[in-house]
């Protein structure tokens, strides 16, 4: 997705786009603290990799 589209669901919904709703254990506030940051500030690159135990991958990344 275009960050534009990405920070425009974040500051309606408050939300990532993400498809997954099976996160426990991750602070989704800091997550998208840090998300929102980093796209203000234009980071490039990978910003989270988590893999969960039952082999479940979530990445986020800004290219």
């Amino acid at each position: 997705m275009p960050v534009k589209v990405i920070k425009t669901i974040i500051k309606a919904t408050g939300k990532l786009p993400m498809m997954s709703n099976n996160m426990d254990g991750i602070n989704m506030e800091e997550l998208m603290d840090i998300i929102s940051n980093s796209l203000d500030s234009a980071v490039m690159g990978e910003i989270v990799n988590i893999t969960s135990a039952e082999g479940d991958e979530v990445k986020v990344l800004v290219e």
